[in-house]
């Protein structure tokens, strides 16, 4: 599948989205182990799926891969194969935002509702630059940690 967008000169932008911010396991492998931050999107998506060549796709979840012949000629397979995982990856309930626009930002800043951040960055986050920004224009900030008595993130304001 590389080789033929190479070959035409196509590049694919995939942000990969779970409808899950407070399950631990996305946590690990998407947020640089409770490191790293997670953005809460407003309504930003019904707009940047106007915008031409660009799609929102739930990830279908399978046992088997779609099987591609070589070369891939159909558009149709290559987005079969961009939105199908092994079933083992369920629980992410996933969503992926894909276009071949060349447009250099998607998102701007006022589709950001929140911002959560990692427990395990919370000692060493301050709030400044972007996120300092952000919160200033009524975008809401947490800090995510364990749930003492659920298996998932519970969270609190900053």
């Amino acid at each position: 599948m590389r080789e033929l967008l190479l070959a035409e000169s196509a590049t694919l932008f995939i942000c990969s989205m779970t409808e899950r911010w407070d399950s631990g396991a996305m946590w690990g492998p998407y947020a640089e182990h409770h490191k790293g931050i997670v953005f809460g999107l407003s309504s930003a998506i019904d707009r940047i799926c106007r915008l031409d060549r660009t799609y929102l796709a739930d990830v279908r979840y399978s046992d088997e891969r779609p099987q591609m012949p070589f070369p891939v000629i159909d558009r149709k397979v290559i987005k079969e194969a961009i939105r199908t995982k092994s079933t083992d990856w369920s629980y992410q309930k996933e969503w992926r935002l894909v276009s071949d626009s060349d447009a250099d930002e998607l998102l701007n800043a006022a589709d950001v509702a929140e911002i959560i951040i990692g427990y395990e960055s919370r000692k060493d986050v301050e709030l400044t630059g972007p996120a300092a920004s952000l919160k200033k224009t009524g975008t809401e900030v947490f800090v995510a940690y364990p749930d003492p008595q659920l298996h998932r993130m519970a969270r609190r304001a900053l």
